[in-house]
């Protein structure tokens, strides 16, 4: 799917980064009603085939730049 199609469906707060073949939609949760929560919020990184949640991560996410989010999504569970 083109970038441009899927910045339409976008809600409010997400930020869409693409890396080579992969798109990946960040945006931040309120956890407060997750069970088992490790934290009040959480930030979740989702592609067509992969979804993560990272209970730690950088408070300023919004200001990083694409390639260091795609390394963050990328890297996995922490």
């Amino acid at each position: 799917m083109r970038l441009s199609l899927l910045v339409n469906r976008m809600k409010p707060g997400e930020r869409l980064i693409e890396r080579g073949e992969r798109q990946w939609t960040l945006r931040e949760m309120d956890a407060r009603g997750v069970p088992g929560a490790r934290a009040t919020t959480c930030l979740i990184c989702e592609s067509t085939d992969v979804i993560r949640r990272f209970w730690r991560y950088p408070r300023d996410w919004r200001s990083l730049d694409d390639e260091d989010l795609a390394a963050l999504c990328e890297a996995g569970a922490r």
